[in-house]
Parts: structure tokens; sequence; C-alpha cells
């Protein structure tokens, strides 16, 4: 199944581009996106999962909702979902 990720700030940057298309199997989740994406990128290795959750401030959307709010990383991801995955955001 395809995905659409989308990534933003400094992890857009480690992959050169805002939207990426990845094939996935049938049983993917966001754990499966996010651990592949770590193996692809060694810019990115480390940046998404720590303790066995999303790291604290990296916020994942699955087509336009938190997926803390579905099932976390066991969230399922579907043919033609769209992943939107945030940096942690500093400001003042």
């Amino acid at each position: 199944m395809n995905v659409e990720l989308r990534l933003f700030a400094n992890f857009r940057e480690a992959v050169g581009q805002k939207t990426i298309h990845r094939e996935f199997s049938e049983d993917a989740t966001v754990e499966t996106v996010l651990r592949d994406l770590e193996s692809e990128f060694p810019d990115l290795e480390g940046e998404f999962i720590q303790d066995g959750d999303i790291r604290p401030q990296v916020n994942v959307l699955k087509n336009g909702r938190e997926v803390s709010h579905i099932d976390g990383l066991a969230t399922v991801v579907a043919d033609d979902d769209k992943l939107s995955i945030f940096p942690p955001v500093a400001g003042g």
C-alpha cells in the first residue's frame, strides 16, 4: 500500500523534501513507518521513538488526526493515508 509522508522543519531537511511516498505491507503501523524512516535516513535515527513510544514533543498526524488520540505507535496505516510528522518546536 502507498502512504504519503509529510515532513516538517529539520525532518524535512534530513529527507531533502517535504513529501515522500513509500510502500508498506498491509499490516503496517505508525511504528513501522517511523522505524523505516529512521533506517532509511541516517539523520533521522533515534528522532521518532523513545522508550517504546513516540518521543515527547514529536507530533504524528494520520490524515490530520493526532495518532496519540488513536492507538499511538500501534495505529494502523491504510492505503493512501497521509502521515504528517512534526519535530519539537521551540519558541518564545
